[in-house]
């Protein structure tokens, strides 16, 4: 990637640094000699203001907001009250921030959760038409705030940018722990830690869910493709337009492990049975379209993962 336009800022803030997008976000700036601060959990509490306050005195330009409480399905099932308390509390501090030390431009980090359930694809009109699937209201609620609060800076303080649009993203340096990881990484895992042992791969539910997923290289070439192109603010979908099954999924890791002793649990929660994102605003207004397919994606992750672990 080369984007002459990220490189005219100065001061660049990546919240969340030390996870998955922000860590890979981070790479990309760090590559290019970019001048940016990373920042995770062990340098700021996003949750607490002053510590905030603090940080902004720094005087970004460019904000990439990515720091969230997130997980798999299990995990923003059941600690619901977190899930909201925390990230309200993330996103409304950045945001009053950014009224104080207002940046040029802010991208933050949405999610398909935010979309109705059971739909695919969906495009990004369609936001607030319908209900969210009770699996992730939560978090899709708060994502949905935070949209809202990127729109009244950029109405009232002129601070522009996107709120990208993420559905499932993998590839290296996911979370692959066993509490909080999203489903390709859970289940690369699960067939590693299987296969060793000579037990039953356990999928939740009956693997009739599909879901869209994205490699995390056309994710974060996606977002500073945003950074280049738009120049007001705008909501839009960074995605590959195909959706999968995870019966899909877990045969072509089946393949890659060459191990097939699956067990489909069905007495656990199978979530939505579909999501997709429409990519044709991304393609009309970027001028562009991911380029990793689903199974080359999943090897290059699973080669990563097996030598990193």
């Amino acid at each position: 990637m080369s984007f002459l336009k990220t490189k005219d800022y100065k001061n660049i803030l990546v919240t969340g640094g030390s996870k998955f997008l922000g860590y890979t976000i981070s790479n990309y700036l760090k590559n290019n000699d970019l001048k940016f601060d990373a920042v995770s959990t062990l340098d700021c509490d996003l949750k607490d203001n002053n510590e905030v306050y603090k940080l902004f005195k720094n005087n970004y330009d460019l904000i990439i907001h990515c720091a969230a409480v997130q997980g798999g399905l299990g995990f923003i099932s059941t600690e619901q009250t977190k899930v909201f308390l925390d990230n309200i509390k993330i996103h409304s501090n950045i945001i009053e921030q950014c009224i104080n030390k207002p940046p040029r431009m802010f991208i933050g980090i949405g999610s398909s959760c935010m979309y109705p359930g059971n739909k695919e694809n969906m495009m990004e009109a369609d936001i607030w038409n319908g209900k969210m699937s009770e699996s992730v209201l939560t978090y899709g609620f708060t994502k949905k705030l935070l949209m809202l609060g990127q729109s009244c800076l950029f109405k009232e303080y002129n601070i522009s940018g996107s709120h990208v649009i993420l559905n499932n993203l993998y590839g290296p340096h996911d979370n692959f722990d066993e509490q909080s990881a999203h489903v390709i990484a859970d289940l690369i895992r699960k067939f590693r830690e299987a296969k060793k042992l000579n037990n039953p791969v356990n999928v939740w539910g009956d693997g009739s869910a599909k879901r869209e997923f994205l490699y995390i290289d056309d994710a974060v070439t996606g977002i500073f493709k945003t950074i280049e192109t738009i120049n007001e603010f705008d909501v839009i979908n960074i995605c590959s337009g195909k959706t999968n099954s995870i019966m899909e999924i877990v045969n072509i890791l089946s393949k890659i492990f060459d191990y097939s002793n699956i067990n489909f649990d069905i007495s656990k929660p199978t979530g939505a049975k579909i999501k997709g994102l429409n990519p044709e605003k991304m393609i009309s207004l970027l001028k562009w379209k991911p380029i990793v397919d689903i199974e080359s994606g999943l090897r290059k992750t699973v080669e990563w993962y097996q030598e990193k672990y």
